[in-house]
């Protein structure tokens, strides 16, 4: 049993209220990429994992001494940092990132489309534009390296978009939503998609059914079906609980609202084969599925307690406010705010990153903003624990890493930091 600091729920809610209505409000910053499905579970269900797999066929708890110090550095200081493109456009809305060489790399944003930067050159092109036409893009969830160039997903085109190592847009291939239904019965639907440069496609899947209102906390449940290359053969991966949801008061009746810092569960395709992972936040643990079979790894921790200061709050009321701006008046957000209590403890992790080498990177977020990883072999094997600099994580290779930095305004930069491996 970890031992865990707890608060009294009506304290923590408190100290919240009287946080989020003095503190000054900046633009959120996602704290986790995740890829979720919904149905509904009991409220008394948050606080144990929702995951379940095949049992594993080989369980690791990692230690620390498992791994020789120093095996993987990066750097503190960026070595390039990307804030605009060519043409003078500042990056607004990015989403993901894929280091492409030396000196090149693909970024996606939401308002700019996709562009390819030459860092040694200072220039970039756009390869992609917003749109639904040939090689345009609309929202992209996800980017990864080819052998002639690289892939986009787009999860409102429903398509993979590939492109050659110059940027010039070389095939559209999208995937029927009815082709992912067939691993489904209502009322689980396809939601999303990630895929694997080994050629299958991993669906994660929604269900569709109706939340009670009864309950004043609840999480999601959907499910991961791996796909073949050619979509004629499918495999349940998995079951997993999606992120903590609770109801509010709003003018219409009750509404529901994500929890900040809430449980929920992430996931990772390694970009060298189809071995997927997926850990739930709220448990020290990984699970990653490959041929059928599951490893699961542990580690020993301490959940850090939660607090109305966290930066993650911040972020969420402030996201919250601006997706109700238009339909309440300030006073009634602001009550919004106040109905969702806080939990008591810190996810114990808030990122899964698999790296260009096929290593998964498990990453914390400290409160004080401080980051770490846990670099593990999908094996179960504990390669080292690395400090990372500052910002998210968006791509990593064998000796470089891109994070996205948002500076005091809110206005976001691409920053690449140098990866330095012992031999292993």
């Amino acid at each position: 049993m970890l031992d865990v600091v707890d608060h009294p729920a009506h304290r923590i809610r408190s100290v919240m209220s009287n946080a989020l209505r003095g503190r000054r409000t900046r633009r959120a910053v996602a704290t986790a990429v995740a890829v979720v499905g919904t149905a509904c579970a009991d409220a008394s269900e948050s606080a144990r994992t929702l995951l379940e797999t095949s049992p594993p066929y080989r369980s690791v708890q990692l230690t620390e001494g498992d791994a020789e110090s120093g095996v993987i550095r990066v750097s503190a200081t960026a070595e390039v940092s990307l804030g605009a493109t060519a043409r003078g456009e500042p990056l607004a809305d990015v989403r993901s990132a894929l280091i492409m060489g030396p000196t090149s790399i693909v970024v996606a944003d939401a308002h700019l489309g996709v562009h390819l930067f030459d860092t040694d050159s200072d220039t970039s092109i756009r390869v992609a534009s917003l749109g639904s036409g040939p090689g345009e893009v609309r929202s992209v969830s996800q980017l990864i390296r080819t052998d002639a160039g690289f892939s986009v997903w787009d999860d409102a085109l429903w398509r993979r978009t590939d492109f050659k190592n110059t940027g010039e847009h070389a095939a559209d291939s999208p995937v029927a939503f009815e082709t992912l239904s067939v691993a489904s019965t209502p009322p689980m639907y396809p939601s999303s998609v990630l895929i694997s440069r080994a050629g299958p496609v991993v669906s994660i899947m929604l269900e569709k059914s109706k939340v009670p209102e009864g309950e004043a906390r609840y999480r999601e449940r959907g499910e991961v079906v791996l796909f073949s290359p050619d979509f004629g053969a499918h495999e349940w991966i998995a079951g997993y609980g999606g992120p903590d949801m609770a109801w509010a008061d709003a003018p219409w009746g009750r509404t529901p609202v994500p929890v900040p810092l809430g449980q929920t569960t992430l996931f990772a395709v390694s970009p060298v084969d189809a071995t997927t992972c997926l850990g739930d936040t709220g448990h020290p643990e990984i699970r990653c599925v490959a041929g059928g079979r599951t490893v699961s790894f542990s580690w020993s921790a301490v959940a850090a307690v939660a607090s109305a200061d966290d930066p993650e709050v911040d972020a969420w009321a402030t996201s919250v406010r601006r997706d109700y701006e238009a339909k309440l008046r300030p006073e009634e957000v602001e009550q919004l705010l106040v109905d969702v209590e806080l939990p008591v403890r810190r996810p114990y992790f808030d990122q899964l990153l698999f790296d260009a080498t096929g290593l998964l990177w498990v990453l914390t977020t400290e409160a004080s903003g401080d980051r770490s990883a846990r670099v593990v072999d999908p094996t179960g094997q504990l390669v080292g624990t690395v400090s990372t600099p500052e910002g998210r994580p968006l791509s990593i290779t064998d000796n470089r890493m891109a994070t996205l930095v948002e500076d005091a305004l809110g206005a976001p930069s691409v920053r690449l930091f140098r990866v330095d491996r012992a031999p292993r």
